[in-house]
């Protein structure tokens, strides 16, 4: 405590304050907390700040600290980690009690939008809202745009052939997502697969958000000083801060150009993701028209989703059709056989037919961009409500995977 001496009086109470605190949480998170008497590391029951060690690769830890401890393990001071399957079902169902982890999804800097909201009411009406947009009969009627921009990846699929040269099917695939969803969500398409990159720049601006969100879920303080930088000042600050400024205002400009063009009448014959959401017709009780923040931020949810989901599913299907002959051979037969003019369009309703080609997105396990700390395909943390699984207490958070 030497340096206490160099320190004015209220600059030592201050430090011998602070280091109390500091002292006191340790003491009472490990000893006195409601969770103390759960197994794990002592350092993951004092301080959120031991996943970030692991840099976006807590999930790792997490398997061996199973391994070491059991099937409940503490894997921050207010989150315990199941490794039991018996207990999947009591958490994740349709319906279910337990409400997400505000302290996760609000990292998102989405909690206006349908799925960054903690509460379940909110999310269950505001998804109400959007249901209808994703029925069957409407996914028909988008057909011929999702023929489109699929016809374009064969196009840069078949040049790369004829070139002799690699073809970058990790963007194309993304890219091919991102034009259906932005056409599908303002009438308007991004059209990634037509730019030179095809969408490179747009999917690093996307990934660079990944490491915005560690720090805010870490300290939330610093969501609240991030976002309110100035957005042309965010990009030299922080790479993964001007990024999410950046897609931000992007999403703004798409959101409010649907609504201007509502407003004067000038929306296309097809019903759009946001024109939907900006009618009062047809909507669940409780439902309230977006403003503006709630536009971006849905904007904004909806484009995230769409850049690393259904692209990074069509890659590794590829990866695995490719590197297995017998799987290739067998899909290639059933395509022909069910197309045999190679130039007529394969439309979704004789698709769905083909016993062989339906199953194969589901044999291989898809990782996706991890926003918790469990494992691939782990559903997000859920916060522990009016229910006691295995009789934790209530108010804590809760994963578990299967």
């Amino acid at each position: 405590m030497a340096i206490l001496e160099y320190l004015q009086p209220t600059w030592q109470l201050a430090v011998v304050g602070l280091l109390s605190y500091i002292l006191w949480t340790v003491v009472y998170r490990r000893f006195f907390h409601p969770l103390a008497h759960i197994p794990g590391p002592f350092l993951p029951a004092v301080t959120m700040l031991y996943q970030s060690f692991y840099n976006g690769r807590y999930y790792l830890e997490i398997a061996r600290m199973h391994e070491k401890y059991g099937p409940v393990v503490r894997i921050t001071p207010e989150e315990i980690h199941l490794s039991d399957a018996d207990n999947y079902d009591k958490i994740y169902y349709v319906g279910s009690k337990f409400y997400k982890s505000p302290n996760l999804y609000n990292a998102l800097c989405i909690p206006l939008s349908t799925f960054g909201c903690v509460s379940n009411e909110t999310h269950r009406i505001r998804r109400g809202a959007m249901n209808p947009m994703f029925s069957r009969k409407m996914v028909l009627e988008l057909e011929q745009v999702v023929q489109d921009k699929a016809n374009k990846v064969c196009k840069i699929t078949q040049k790369g052939i004829d070139a002799g040269q690699p073809i970058d099917l990790h963007h194309a695939f993304r890219s091919v997502s991102v034009d259906v969803i932005s056409d599908y969500a303002f009438d308007s398409s991004y059209d990634l697969l037509d730019k030179e990159d095809i969408g490179a720049y747009f999917f690093r601006m996307v990934r660079g958000l990944g490491p915005a969100f560690y720090t805010f879920q870490q300290i939330p303080l610093a969501q609240k000083i991030a976002l309110s930088t100035p957005p042309w000042l965010a990009p030299y600050l922080s790479e993964p801060l001007g990024c999410v400024t950046g897609f931000q205002q992007d999403c703004a400009k798409q959101a409010q150009a649907v609504k201007l063009k509502m407003e004067q009448g000038k929306l296309g014959h097809r019903q759009t993701i946001f024109s939907t959401l900006l009618s009062l017709e047809d909507k669940p009780a409780g439902y309230e028209v977006p403003d503006n923040e709630m536009l971006m931020q849905q904007a904004y949810s909806v484009l995230a989703a769409a850049a690393d989901t259904t692209g990074n599913a069509m890659t590794v299907a590829a990866y695995h059709i490719l590197k297995n002959p017998s799987i290739y051979q067998s899909l290639v037969k059933e395509l022909q056989a069910a197309f045999p003019d190679p130039s007529s369009q394969l439309e979704f309703v004789e698709l769905e037919k083909l016993p062989y080609l339906v199953p194969i997105p589901s044999l291989w396990p898809v990782p996706t961009l991890l926003l918790s700390s469990g494992p691939d395909l782990t559903p997000l943390t859920r916060l522990l409500s009016s229910r006691k699984p295995c009789g934790f207490p209530l108010g804590f958070q809760v994963e578990c995977h299967a």
